[in-house]
């Protein structure tokens, strides 16, 4: 309003007011009794004084300025709020959306004092990610990104040893209570660095973050880390040698009273065990990391060597957080050639499943080729750690919109 130009200029926090006792503060009025009155900012509450309360409707909120000097109270702006589909759901969340915030202020304040260099990276891109069961939205002649892995990846290729982005990206199709079609991916890399660099700065990033959980001695724990293959021995009693022979796998399905089709492969029904009779046990007593995937899961991972008598399986982690499936690490793959035959394969996989087939993302084939060193990188999703934090069982708790 024009009337009021220049006015605030002096505004003080109410937490200074409190400290001075002098000053003009402004803020949002409550009524945590019937007939007491609160104004509070972001930085603290002070009661109404009765002389300016007794001039306000009991029990309806208020945007309201008070002055306060030697000659006592003023009241300098006052407009009631009628809260409507518009706002009414951002009041109703405002504490857990500002928590959301500080949330995000101490993630980002972790990598910088770690002397990781934030970056960005395109959202709109030839080519979104290559995982089958993936999907994602066309924007054009392009695709918005699941995930913003393969240009940061180029970053590292380009001299960058370590970085993190706070990264929203896209999966089709991804509803439910975890679950949203736009989300914020956090993902960090390093160069010249393994698993056990990105194991600690996940036990690291967690303690960090334990003072603003609603149970901070859950956060502070040690890391519990278990191999793929130890999970089906103490959860299924079932050892996993291969990822080949199916007939394991459908027996065990079939003494839990599970049904299998004939065209399930070696990793449909490793999912089906895992999700069912695994996964529900994940990351409740304290955050867990699964190891050792299958190879046949490798993504983007290195393989590791083949050794006789045991699963081949990849160099990759899962992080469980109180149940939810909060990130997913891998050393990378370094090799151009090799990753070409994997992005081919998927493409295939796309293909025979009658997804949109996305195009090679040369420019990133050509970074590997033109050389990598070492790297290991992780995608976490930063919504699912806020709800984590938080104690929230879904994400319309801590989400604005």
């Amino acid at each position: 309003m024009p009337q009021h130009i220049g006015t605030f200029k002096s505004r003080i926090s109410i937490a200074a007011f409190l400290h001075s006792g002098r000053g003009l503060i402004a803020g949002r009025v409550s009524w945590p009794a019937p007939h007491r009155a609160e104004l509070s900012d972001d930085s603290g509450v002070v009661p109404v004084p009765a002389t300016i309360a007794g001039g306000l409707e009991a029990g309806v909120p208020y945007w309201l300025a008070l002055r306060c000097d030697a000659n006592g109270w003023t009241e300098v702006y006052r407009a009631q709020i009628t809260p409507n589909a518009a706002t009414a759901d951002l009041f109703a969340k405002g504490t857990r959306l500002k928590a959301r915030a500080r949330i995000h202020q101490a993630v980002r304040s972790f990598f910088l004092e770690r002397a990781f260099v934030e970056c960005d990276t395109p959202v709109k891109v030839p080519c979104p990610g290559m995982e089958p069961y993936l999907d994602t939205f066309a924007a054009g002649n392009a695709w918005l990104r699941t995930s913003p892995e393969l240009h940061m990846k180029r970053l590292l290729a380009g001299g960058f040893e370590k970085i993190f982005q706070f990264a929203p990206s896209f999966r089709k199709n991804d509803i439910g209570s975890k679950h949203r079609e736009e989300f914020l991916m956090l993902e960090w890399y390093r160069l010249w660095a393994d698993l056990d660099s990105l194991q600690e700065d996940v036990q690291q990033l967690l303690v960090s973050l334990a003072d603003h959980a609603v149970d901070p001695a859950y956060f502070r724990q040690p890391l519990r880390v278990a191999t793929c293959a130890a999970l089906f021995e103490a959860y299924l009693d079932l050892p996993l040698r291969d990822h080949e022979d199916c007939a394991p796998l459908r027996a065990c399905l079939e003494a839990k009273g599970l049904s299998w089709a004939p065209e399930d492969d070696w990793d449909t029904l490793f999912f089906q065990l895992f999700l069912n009779f695994i996964e529900p046990h994940l990351g409740y007593d304290r955050p867990t990391l699964v190891t050792a995937y299958p190879a046949s899961q490798a993504a983007l991972a290195k393989k590791a060597p083949v050794r006789e008598g045991e699963m081949p399986y990849c160099f990759r982690f899962e992080l469980y957080v109180k149940g939810i499936e909060l990130a997913n690490a891998f050393y990378e793959v370094t090799d151009s050639a090799v990753q070409r035959d994997r992005f081919i394969a998927d493409q295939a996989e796309r293909a025979a499943l009658g997804k949109a087939v996305y195009p090679l993302d040369e420019p990133f084939l050509a970074a590997l080729e033109s050389g990598l060193p070492p790297a290991a990188g992780i995608a976490l999703g930063l919504d699912r750690l806020v709800l984590a934090l938080l104690g929230g069982a879904n994400f319309d708790e801590i989400l604005p919109f």
